[in-house]
């Protein structure tokens, strides 16, 4: 006789304070509900519910219909008088991890690696993908001693359950493909355990995160309606929607410039064209395939292009030269003159991605240039999805930069928002100079003197550094970005940065260049 109950499934929204597992989605909170809970009041929001059979261990083989492919069995279960086909599959194979190109770390490396998945092995939705990666690695190279399942267990059975559930679909499904194409079943494995490196080396999730894979994939590798030729086309076209590797612009005003037209614009407001050609703004490019790839970059449109060697399962940076300048009109406010970008074109095959670099300096007009938004730093959602976030409003971070006219002196304020339970947490690094360059790092937290601290924020006005002014008076601008962190140091955690996103590996946030002979421009 079969066991069932309908059993509903609610989740909280996670603290976004997460720390080291900045880069992963921190664990859903999830809640087994029953009906009961639901239709007395003590449940409300959505609950997402489901049907939970307990099948008899010692179920016949003889008593379901063998399918046409003899790879597994059918029952039919009626709930409610309708009828509705179940599947169950025999023992999954092993995973054809071997067809994989190996990995190659440090022991030290490897338990990292195993400590930022714990936000996978937590949650019962996500827990599949921790489980494939302890096969592809090793359990005990990840976890230490014992098992994946003595790393994290899940206190709800029910919870645990559907864990486990999930999991053993995604093997099923990729125990499917592996029987008609073991290699084309390896490829899909690599990509939905997708690994690389941050740029200190260290191990960094790369799997795709849209949730197609286990949401349309999965269940359609599994039905019996698909031909083994069918299966294999919609892996292909899966496999060929992703990118085998991804890049990104992290800084922009890179080391040196050259002015095709020394004059400034006039104080007559006409409008005039200044072109600047950046020397060496940096970007970054990350293999998500696990194989060497070679990419080439050049001007949008045309073939003369540079060569880009990017390692299996390995990050490079590479500066460029933006190829296209457009003017900007003077006579129109900071707010609403366009952004003067610089681009190239990268290619990957037959994937195409431009990437953008501003190459003229942001104007400082009376009463001052605001800095911002600050950006949250990237994390695996946001990088596939190449989407930038801005922090929220209460946790914001401000700088203003000025001309104080009486003292004769540039002055820069800055206010760091706060949540009211930790005003003292943060700290921000102002960068002055070029990109890995000559930079003055000036840090000021709540506890710097000249700070004035109320319940949500704190902020202080400082000096524009000696350094910094002097490089401004010699050609007229300065190189500035800014990182915030949670406590003080630079092994505390990256809350935000200016004017790029950080990306895990990043010693300093990237720069833009700041004009501050535009002042008495009006």
């Amino acid at each position: 006789m079969l066991v069932s109950e309908i059993i509903g499934f609610t989740s909280t929204p996670a603290d976004d304070n997460r720390g080291k597992t900045d880069w992963l989605a921190p664990p859903t909170a999830w809640r087994a509900v029953r009906p009961e809970d639901v239709s007395s009041g003590r449940v409300t929001g959505p609950v997402y519910w489901s049907l939970f059979v307990r099948l008899p261990t010692s179920y016949d083989a003889a008593e379901a219909r063998m399918p046409r492919n003899g790879r597994d069995r059918a029952v039919v279960l009626e709930v409610a008088g309708e009828r509705f086909p179940a599947r169950l599959a025999e023992q999954p194979r092993p995973l054809p991890t071997g067809r994989i190109k190996p990995l190659e770390a440090s022991a030290q490396r490897w338990r990292e690696f195993g400590e930022l998945l714990s936000a996978e092995a937590e949650d019962p939705a996500r827990r599949w993908r921790a489980s494939l990666l302890s096969d592809r690695f090793g359990s005990g190279r990840l976890f230490g001693t014992g098992s994946f399942d003595d790393y994290l267990t899940q206190d709800d059975p029910v919870l645990a359950g559907l864990g486990q559930t999930i999991e053993a679909e995604v093997r099923a499904a990729v125990s499917e493909l592996s029987a008609d194409d073991p290699q084309l079943a390896a490829e899909l494995l690599a990509r939905l355990t997708a690994v690389t490196r941050d740029l200190d080396g260290r191990l960094l999730p790369a799997w795709p995160t849209d949730g197609e894979a286990e949401t349309i994939l999965m269940p359609a590798l599994l039905s019996r309606s698909l031909t083994a030729e069918e299966r294999a086309s919609r892996v292909r076209q899966y496999l060929d929607s992703r990118p085998a590797s991804r890049c990104l612009v992290i800084d922009d005003a890179g080391q040196s410039l050259a002015l095709r037209n020394n004059e400034r614009f006039r104080d007559s407001g006409e409008q005039s064209e200044q072109v600047l050609v950046v020397q060496g703004a940096t970007a970054l490019a990350t293999d998500v395939s696990g194989t060497a790839r070679t990419l080439t970059y050049g001007p949008p449109g045309e073939f003369d292009a540079e060569l880009l060697q990017l390692p299996a399962y390995g990050s490079s940076t590479f500066r460029f030269q933006p190829s296209v300048v457009r003017s900007m009109d003077r006579s129109s406010s900071p707010s609403t003159a366009p952004v003067t970008a610089g681009a190239i074109e990268l290619r990957d095959g037959d994937r195409v991605r431009r990437l953008e670099a501003r190459v003229l300096p942001l104007d400082v007009s009376r009463p001052g240039l605001q800095i911002g938004p600050a950006l949250r730093p990237w994390t695996l959602a946001s990088w596939n999805a190449d989407a930038v976030v801005p922090v929220s409003l209460d946790e914001q971070t401000s700088v203003l930069i000025y001309r104080d006219d009486r003292a004769g002196r540039w002055r820069i304020m800055v206010e760091a928002r706060t949540k009211t339970d930790q005003p003292a947490a943060h700290s921000v690094d102002l960068y002055f100079g070029p990109y890995e360059g000559s930079s003055q790092v000036i840090t000021i937290s709540s506890d710097s003197a000249g700070v004035a601290v109320s319940e949500d924020r704190w902020s202080t006005i400082i000096d524009l550094p000696e350094q910094a002014a002097r490089r401004a008076e010699s050609i007229g601008f300065i190189e500035f970005g800014f990182v915030r962190r949670r406590g003080v140091g630079r092994d505390a955690a990256v809350h935000s940065s200016w004017p790029r996103p950080w990306f895990p590996g990043q010693d300093e946030p990237g720069r833009f260049r700041i004009d501050l002979s535009s002042w008495n421009a009006r």
